[in-house]
């Protein structure tokens, strides 16, 4: 396996997309962070665990209790804790154990980068728009 992308945040979680489209990712998944399927979404792993399989991953970011990706065609998913609307899927405080899609952008738009910050997270488009929430 080759490794294309490694994100760490905090001591807390850890994620790494390979080469083949291939994301893991493990460390403290107690608010859901990790993106796990539903029996595992709250747990905490100390080996790697598949989050995503055959997915063109453009990029990943780690927040303080949240995730995010965005693949190669301009969609973000995010996952974990959206303390302070940081999932960006209309609620403030809300858990999603699994990678949900965000269906807010412009549909002009793509989204080409994003970042998470502790609470926050922010995406740029290839029209040079800047979202942040």
């Amino acid at each position: 396996m080759n490794i294309r992308k490694v994100l760490e945040k905090e001591p807390i979680d850890i994620s790494l997309v390979t080469e083949m489209a291939d994301m893991y990712s493990w460390g403290n998944g107690i608010n859901g962070q990790l993106g796990l399927p539903t029996q595992r979404a709250f747990k905490t792993f100390m080996t790697p665990q598949m989050v995503v399989r055959h997915q063109s991953v453009r990029a990943i970011a780690c927040g303080g209790n949240h995730s995010a990706c965005l693949l190669d065609g301009g969609d973000v998913f995010t996952w974990g804790e959206s303390e302070f609307g940081a999932l960006g899927h209309g609620v403030m405080v809300d858990q999603a154990g699994q990678p949900r899609r965000i269906d807010s952008f412009p549909k002009h738009e793509t989204v080409v980068a994003i970042a998470c910050g502790y609470f926050h997270t922010l995406a740029a488009t290839n029209d040079g728009e800047s979202y942040a929430w």
